[in-house]
């Protein structure tokens, strides 16, 4: 329990001591520049402060935070191909990770030139894909998330595929599920986490979304 609530407050701690030692020097030389200058210097300086002062830290931060969300919006990491996201995965850090989209396991292999409309039929030949997931585990410091989506298949046979994936790509949790209960906004999942324990949720996709993010943060109950 004091582990975990370390781990809670951590991105609290650290965001606090870099803005400190961030701000800090700022703070040094904005005083110096008061005391030896004086005058209309000091009245500026002291203006600023005092303007920032009386803004609310809590709006202050749901400023920046907006301000943040507008720029990302903006400015997605696109990719187009599975070798695209390879590289973006490769060249990030992140405490969680949530793969929810399927990642293709093939692609085709690419051809010279373009193919005649008329020489008749085609055969594409597919090559394995990066495996994004092994790619991903070396850049997450804590909980990284998988799926696992199968059609037509008996549970057992969904919870022994899902655990070897957990397995294979040293996932944290693996949310597996049979597409063919799948319809519109409803889904039906079953969470695993390393210990095998097991959480399944049958709803609407935000509630199973809630529940993901419950098991995340919580553990899966058992």
């Amino acid at each position: 329990m004091l582990y975990l609530s370390l781990k809670s407050i951590r991105t609290g701690i650290v965001i606090g001591t870099l803005t400190t030692l961030i701000m800090l020097p700022f703070a040094v030389l904005l005083g110096i520049m008061a005391g030896y200058f004086k005058g209309w210097v000091d009245d500026v300086i002291q203006y600023v402060y005092t303007t920032l002062s009386s803004i609310p830290a809590v709006l202050l931060i749901a400023a920046a935070i907006l301000t943040l969300q507008a720029y990302m919006a903006v400015h997605p990491e696109r990719f187009d191909t599975t070798a695209d996201l390879a590289k973006l995965a490769a060249g990030g850090e992140a405490d969680i990770c949530v793969v929810p989209a399927a990642i293709s396991d093939f692609a085709p292999r690419k051809t010279a030139g373009k193919i005649p409309s008329r020489r008749g039929p085609v055969s594409l030949e597919l090559e394995p894909t990066p495996k994004i997931l092994t790619t991903l585990r070396k850049h997450t410091k804590d909980a990284l998330v998988g799926f696992k989506a199968e059609a037509g298949v008996r549970p057992a046979e969904l919870k022994e595929k899902a655990l070897a994936l957990l397995k294979e790509a040293d996932l944290d949790f693996v949310v597996a599920n049979d597409v063919g209960k799948v319809k519109g906004a409803y889904t039906a999942i079953v969470i695993y986490d390393r210990k095998g324990r097991s959480e399944a949720f049958e709803g609407g996709k935000d509630l199973a979304a809630e529940r993901i993010w419950s098991a995340i943060v919580h553990g899966v109950p058992g």
